[in-house]
């Protein structure tokens, strides 16, 4: 019985073993592909804050000629209807910028949620690798129970043999 218990848990442990090197292996490709995303987004986040710099800054000069030209040219009443409007657009344009860049603090926060969910699912696995060093610490314990169950049983077998000869 003692064996068959010992080969159940066994059995056991190596059925724990192959399910959290499982879950081990899923965890590890979730990081890398979550890591990869990261390092993605942040490429994506960078470039396109640059772009939204540059064209901010572009946005600014032309909002700033605009102006100027609006003011030198109020006189001209057609004119400053035409240039009312492009001034309209630029600011609309400027406020889609300003949008992007806001979603973009988004993606970061996004991005930092992510990462702190990478940090679970670490912390995780490592409760996990407790759990299993637990576990074989205590299929030890039940191996040196084994053995010292065995050389009870030979004590035994040993002292019934002296006891059949007397």
């Amino acid at each position: 019985r003692l064996e068959d218990r010992c080969r159940e848990v066994s059995d056991q442990r190596h059925a724990d073993l192959a399910a959290l090197q499982a879950r081990l292996d899923s965890a590890e490709f979730q990081v890398a592909h979550r890591e990869r995303l990261s390092e993605e987004s942040d490429q994506a986040r960078s470039t396109a804050a640059q772009m939204v710099k540059e064209r901010t800054g572009m946005l600014e000069e032309q909002l700033q000629d605009l102006q100027g030209l609006l003011r030198s040219e109020r006189a001209k009443s057609a004119k400053v209807a035409s240039l009312e409007s492009e001034l309209e657009n630029l600011k609309d344009s400027y406020k889609r910028e300003r949008t992007r860049s806001s979603q973009f603090q988004d993606q970061e926060a996004e991005v930092a949620l992510i990462k702190a969910e990478l940090e679970t699912i670490s912390a995780q696995e490592s409760s996990k690798d407790a759990h299993l060093a637990a576990l074989s610490a205590e299929l030890e314990a039940q191996g040196v129970q084994l053995a010292d169950r065995d050389a009870e049983v030979a004590q035994l077998g040993a002292d019934l043999v002296r006891a059949e000869r007397a």
